[in-house]
């Protein structure tokens, strides 16, 4: 597995416990700063290890994610929060955002699960 690859699933790793906490409501402050930091080191790590062809799109997409991080933080947590900043949902919605996310998706499915597809047994 390619380091981008390892990345990228590492990130989706490190999401997971995230939504879990969000999705419990109140979430305690320590709990919640530990795991956004872990999302943060794992998004940068896709930005480090992001091939040349798709790396302007995966800081995009990283930038995303932390902005999203930055509301769910100042808000304890509170997954409404997200939906409410309208100004989040507009950057978010636009073109270029959508766009990026959908590219980095797209690599990865292709670049990524097809690797490991052909090397398991």
């Amino acid at each position: 597995m390619s380091p981008f690859c390892s990345a990228a699933q590492a990130n989706l790793e490190a999401i997971r416990p995230l939504n879990g906490l969000v999705a419990q409501g109140k979430v305690p402050q320590d709990q919640l700063t530990s795991t956004v930091a872990a999302v943060r080191r794992a998004g940068q790590d896709m930005v480090y290890t992001a091939p040349n062809d798709i790396r302007t799109d995966v800081e995009r997409t990283v930038e995303a994610l932390g902005m999203q991080l930055d509301v769910l933080v100042a808000s304890g947590g509170d997954q409404t929060a997200l939906s409410r900043d309208t100004e989040l949902t507009k950057k978010l919605n636009s073109p270029e955002y959508v766009g990026a996310g959908e590219r980095v998706r797209t690599y990865v499915e292709r670049t990524c699960r097809a690797g490991a597809a052909s090397t398991s047994r």
